[in-house]
């Protein structure tokens, strides 16, 4: 009953933070517009889905059977946020600035025009990976409240400011409020697991930054297509991809001798 409670509510308050832009932009903008929302977050979402269905399901078990060794927990949560960024970031980034050329092999040229809502939700879906650790840490630790708190923290920011939002700005006024709720409950999170397991947050940022310049390999080619005045998308995607394959690359063997180091 103690770990029920802190459990409570909590569909009625993930579906007002997930649902919300949805349900407000489909009374400020056309049909059409938000339809092309829709799909573009849905396209946004998939490094966080496959980001579930790959680690999701195992952290909980994985967390669980050392909930007492708070050291272990902590080291976990910083070796999976390093292995994030270095693999994460440059997608994320790949996706944000070749994003016209992607929206436009993928679903049409019309979809250009909401490239800018698309690179923002596209963050979003690099933020939500760090609800994912989050949430199983904290059903792990048996402290599922915490993360009841942080949806519910969320839920607020976007359904305050939705609205005014939308309605000024439209569909990148929306998508800017949901990066907002997402950044803001991530410090928070990270602030919690601080608390609760020891979490370095010098450490935490350092993670996300010590690889940055893989970034770099995506950043290239995007600039040389362009000093060129390359115009095909398909030349932008199809370099574009090489350049993430190349950073992935780069950061796996990072990776593999990461782990060779810790032996």
């Amino acid at each position: 009953m103690k770990f029920a409670r802190g459990v409570f509510g909590l569909p009625i308050l993930t579906f007002l933070a997930i649902q919300t832009d949805v349900i407000v932009l489909g009374k400020v903008v056309t049909t059409e517009q938000l339809g092309k929302y829709a799909m573009v977050y849905t396209l946004a979402r998939l490094p966080m889905e496959l980001f579930v269905q790959m680690f999701g399901r195992v952290m909980l078990s994985a967390y669980s059977e050392k909930q007492d060794s708070l050291e272990y927990l902590s080291d976990s949560v910083l070796r999976l946020v390093r292995a994030i960024a270095m693999l994460g970031v440059p997608l994320i980034l790949f996706m944000a600035l070749y994003a016209k050329p992607l929206l436009t092999l993928v679903f049409g040229a019309s979809f250009a025009e909401v490239s800018v809502a698309f690179r923002l939700l596209a963050i979003v879906s690099l933020l939500r990976t760090q609800e994912v650790i989050a949430t199983a840490m904290y059903l792990a630790i048996g402290q599922p409240h915490l993360h009841r708190r942080f949806i519910a923290l969320r839920a607020v920011i976007i359904v305050v400011l939705i609205y005014p939002a939308a309605v000024a700005f439209g569909l990148v006024g929306s998508a800017s409020v949901i990066l907002l709720g997402n950044a803001i409950a991530m410090v928070m999170q990270v602030y919690w697991l601080h608390k609760r397991i020891g979490l370095s947050i010098k450490a935490y940022v350092y993670c996300w930054f010590e690889d940055i310049w893989l970034c770099l390999i995506v950043i290239i080619p995007l600039v040389l297509l362009q000093f060129m005045r390359f115009k095909n998308p398909v030349s932008y995607m199809v370099l574009g991809a090489v350049a993430y394959f190349v950073a992935c690359c780069v950061g796996l063997f990072r990776i593999y001798r990461h782990i060779l180091h810790k032996q």
